[in-house]
């Protein structure tokens, strides 16, 4: 999949700064990504697909990595042949089945070894041509300046609406409002429920061939 469009948080400077007098742009950024951050850790509104990975004759590993201005939340799902596989912990593969590491078939069950590094087991015995492909749920990484511009204008008024309950309840500035910060926070989490279960709605239609084996 190529990398969607990213838009700026600035661009959502008009919907903020008129209401929170002398914050700098920078307050603004940072209080716009930290909404922009919880929203996409708890509902999965920011995807990306990292399509056609192939696999090698005795490697059972390959790597990802999240867009620009992005990191990743969880990986939501991987296929091998066009069907789902199951995750599974490294350890309790190793307890389950002491000679995993010498094993090698069709690839069962992947683990994410370390951050960016999938595992796949069994180790892959024949070279398949872009047989893998993986689902990753992102938010802003901690520096962004902008993040995908769909989520961004579909999600617009959810985070200025955490932007400003944020803005609102820091102590000791022109515009503190405690009043004001309890009430747009209260809409920001709102917001964050209907992005959790319309995510959780979608998930529903979604029907991917699963792929079922046991260790």
């Amino acid at each position: 999949m190529a990398e969607a469009a990213l838009r700026e948080f600035a661009t959502l400077f008009p919907h903020v700064l008129p209401n929170v007098p002398t914050c700098t742009n920078d307050m603004a950024v940072q209080k716009l990504r930290q909404a922009a951050i919880l929203l996409c850790d708890q509902a999965p509104v920011w995807k990306y697909t990292q399509q056609g990975e192939s696999i090698r004759p005795d490697h059972d590993r390959f790597t990802y990595e999240p867009p620009e201005q992005a990191d990743r939340v969880r990986i939501q799902w991987l296929t091998y042949r066009g069907c789902e596989i199951d995750p599974i912990a490294e350890d309790e593969l190793r307890f389950q089945n002491p000679q995993w590491s010498d094993e090698k078939g069709e690839p069962r069950r992947y683990y994410e070894s370390e951050p960016g590094i999938i595992q796949l087991w069994p180790t892959p015995r024949v070279k398949e041509i872009r047989a893998i492909n993986l689902r990753l749920q992102l938010r802003p990484c901690s520096t962004a300046v902008a993040m995908s511009h769909q989520v961004l204008e579909d999600w617009h008024q959810v985070i200025i609406n955490g932007a400003l309950g944020f803005l609102y309840l820091m102590p000791s500035h022109p515009w503190t409002s405690p009043e004001m910060g309890v009430a747009f926070n209260q809409m920001f989490r709102d917001g964050v429920l209907r992005a959790v279960n319309r995510g959780r709605d979608s998930n529903v239609k979604i029907h991917r061939k699963i792929r079922y084996g046991g260790i």
